[in-house]
């Protein structure tokens, strides 16, 4: 291996801690050149890390023959570098039916959350993927064209919870030189030099017109600017959660209290720091919320009128209560002259399509005949977004419906009475508000799982199953330009 690239990807990995030693890491494989250069250099540093590396390759299906060469070509990979490899195909154009985003957007959410859940079944500690500094420089362009805040045109993050980035230094040609001079064979996705989707007309047109043009080290420049913002956004994190703190009144699992009067006293630019902040302290995340919504909220507070936020599993409210900002729930509760009235919870049910995709205001259940030999050995002993059960055992049709007052699962693989969903939600640490939220599978009157949950004795795969129903759950997220990868 060229020294030079494995210098800078060892300065890359210790500059933003990506690997401290002994992590066992998903490489996400898509046979085209980054990642196979990404799995061949992690290949190097593995007995220096002491790494555990697991392949993983999602076929979308989306060019016919050439997708399955791809599938095929990362399997045989796997083989002859004897590593472990989790492989498996969706049908993204399905989900283009029925979702207003791109395809590069479909794709991209799927991948992460098969990523996701390989992570999840062998318990690792990182996922890595093999974005550059050319995906780093095309992502910046495409945000400062569409409108973004200095957190968007920071760009790819280096680190984002488990998944690690450590070519984000490291430009396209310098890979295609390494891969090259050492004969390592990869694989070419020719949809990306078509000119039909946004990012390729930046790859293609607009970059090199850049590099002739005004800056030949652009992709350099760019990618160096994104590290920048990304620095300077981490100091803006300090002082979001100073300010976030002082004016926090009161906070827990139902709701967050700020003091409105302080908050006036801050200026527009730190008023949507703060208010960012609450929100993510109190979903956790801030995927979907983008700038305009933010100051669309701020706007909304001087004038006394609450705004709306929806996610996954819940929608929010951001409301100006006598002199307090709330933020919660608004399935949860009324808030009015700073008292909470329970709010009626309508019961809902809905027949399930089999095999099919599944559309719920929750998110996305699919279910999918499968045999008995591709269900996963060991499925009574993960409890994650997937579920497995004896076709034939099952009453159909299958429904979905919220919780009702007195239900009751037993649990897969324990013996002994059953037990109310209500203390299985406890026990699982489902804050209260979110609990009439979550979807319940039925067959009959019997609830067969709780998603990413519990899953119930009924139907489980015997001995003598022939024919398995695969169901997943799939949270329902929506990608603003603000948190685009690629």
């Amino acid at each position: 291996m060229e020294e030079k690239i494995l210098s800078k990807v060892r300065n890359t990995i210790k500059g933003h801690k990506m690997l401290q030693g002994g992590e066992r890491v998903i490489v996400a494989v898509s046979g085209g050149p980054d990642s196979v250069a990404l799995l061949y250099i992690l290949l190097e540093l593995k007995q220096e890390y002491k790494l555990q590396l697991h392949l993983a390759h999602l076929n979308h299906k989306l060019r016919g023959k050439k997708s399955e060469e791809d599938a095929e070509f990362v399997t045989q990979l796997a083989q002859r570098l004897n590593l472990p490899l989790s492989i498996e195909s969706f049908e993204v154009a399905t989900f283009l039916k029925q979702e207003k985003l791109s395809l590069q957007e479909v794709a991209r959410h799927i991948r992460y959350h098969f990523l996701e859940n390989v992570a999840k079944e062998n318990e690792a500690d990182r996922i890595a993927t093999g974005h550059t500094a050319n995906d780093q420089a095309e992502t910046i362009l495409l945000r400062l064209i569409r409108g973004a805040g200095t957190c968007g045109l920071g760009g790819i993050p280096y680190v984002r919870e488990k998944v690690i980035r450590p070519l984000l230094e490291i430009e396209k040609e310098e890979i295609l030189n390494y891969l090259n001079k050492t004969n390592i064979p990869y694989r070419i996705d020719h949809s990306n030099f078509e000119s039909i989707y946004s990012r390729n007309k930046l790859r293609k047109e607009v970059l090199p017109l850049l590099q002739k043009e005004f800056n030949p080290k652009i992709v350099e420049t760019l990618a160096r600017t994104a590290a920048i913002l990304q620095e300077e956004n981490s100091v803006l994190q300090i002082v979001a959660n100073f300010l976030f703190d002082k004016i926090k009144k009161y906070a827990d699992d139902s709701k967050i209290i700020l003091d409105f009067r302080e908050f006036l006293d801050y200026n527009k630019v730190l008023r949507r720091i703060v208010l960012r902040e609450a929100i993510k302290n109190y979903r956790g995340n801030l995927r979907q919320i983008t700038r305009r919504q933010i100051d669309t909220i701020i706007e909304n507070l001087e004038k006394d009128k609450p705004s709306m936020l929806c996610d996954w599993l819940s929608s929010l409210t951001v409301s100006k209560i006598g002199e307090e900002i709330v933020i919660a729930n608004r399935r949860r509760g009324v808030f009015q002259a700073g008292k909470t009235e329970k709010a009626q919870r309508p019961d809902w049910e809905v027949t399930l399509d089999i095999p099919g995709v599944n559309e719920i205001s929750q998110g996305r259940i699919i279910t999918k005949i499968i045999k008995r030999e591709d269900a996963p050995l060991a499925f009574w002993a993960k409890e994650k977004n997937e579920a497995y059960f004896d076709y034939a055992q099952l009453k159909l049709p299958l429904k979905l419906r919220n919780r009702r007052k007195g239900d009751i699962l037993k649990p897969l693989g324990m013996q002994g009475e059953s037990k109310k969903v209500k203390e299985i939600l406890i026990e699982a640490k489902i804050p209260r508000g979110l609990r009439d939220e979550i979807p319940l599978l039925l067959s009959g009157e019997e609830i067969l799982w709780i998603p990413e949950v519990k899953q119930s004795e009924i139907a489980k795969i015997r001995e003598d199953t022939k024919k398995v129903l695969k169901v997943q759950f799939s949270e329902t997220r929506h990608i603003s330009s603000e948190e685009e990868d690629v």
